[in-house]
C-alpha cells in the first residue's frame, strides 16, 4: 500500500523518515513510487543528521522542507513548474530541471536518487520514470561538502501549500555502503 504524506486539502504538510542511520562511506541510494492526485507545492527527500530538524516550520509550502536543516535535499515541485530541485534545505532554488508529468497523472512516478561521494563534494543524480516511459528524464548536480561520516537519516516530506493534493509513496528502497 501507499504511505500518504498529505491529504487532499490545502495548507497541509506531512512526512516520515527512516529511523536508522544510512552508511555514507560509499553511495547512498533512495528509490520510491510517487503518486500525486492534484497539483500543490510538492515533496522533498531530505538527507539530514538531526531528528529535531525534521518537519519544522509551518503547514505547507517550501516543498515540505521549510525550516529543515541538513546536508542536502531533492525536491519535486509540482505547482506551476514540474521541476526537480537539488539543493540544501532553505536554499532550494539553487537549480531546477523541468520534468513533465510529475503531478496529477494516472501513472505513478518512480524516483531514484543516488548520492556519490567525491573529493570534498557529493554528486547527486536523480531519475524520474513517468509511467511506462524509460527513466531518461534526470537531473544531476555536484554539491560542495560531503555527507557526515557517521551516517545520514533519510526522510520524505510533502506540502500542499495553498493548493490541494494527496501525496503518496510506496515501494521505498533505501541503501548505503
Amino acid at each position: 500500500g501507499y504511505l500518504i504524506l498529505t491529504p487532499n486539502s490545502g495548507g497541509q504538510k506531512g512526512g516520515a523518515y527512516y529511523k536508522s542511520l544510512i552508511p555514507t562511506t560509499g553511495q547512498v541510494s533512495v528509490s520510491f513510487d510517487l503518486e500525486v492526485n492534484g497539483s500543490a507545492d510538492g515533496m522533498c527527500v531530505p538527507f539530514f543528521s538531526n531528528t529535531n530538524a525534521f518537519l519544522t516550520g509551518g503547514g505547507g509550502g517550501s516543498l515540505g522542507c521549510q525550516g529543515m536543516a541538513g546536508s542536502y535535499f531533492v525536491g519535486i515541485e509540482e505547482y506551476g513548474t514540474n521541476t526537480i530541485r537539488i539543493g540544501v534545505p532553505n536554499a532550494y532554488d539553487n537549480w531546477d530541471k523541468t520534468i513533465s508529468g510529475l503531478a496529477n497523472t494516472a501513472n505513478a512516478v518512480r524516483v531514484t536518487i543516488i548520492l556519490t561521494p567525491q573529493k570534498g563534494s557529493t554528486f547527486i543524480d536523480v531519475q524520474a520514470q513517468v509511467g511506462s516511459a524509460p527513466p531518461s528524464s534526470y537531473a544531476s548536480r555536484t554539491m560542495s561538502g560531503t555527507l557526515p561520516a557517521g551516517g545520514i537519516l533519510v526522510g520524505m516530506t510533502a506540502a500542499t501549500g495553498g493548493e490541494a493534493a494527496e501525496h503518496k509513496v510506496r515501494n521505498i528502497v533505501i541503501s548505503g555502503s
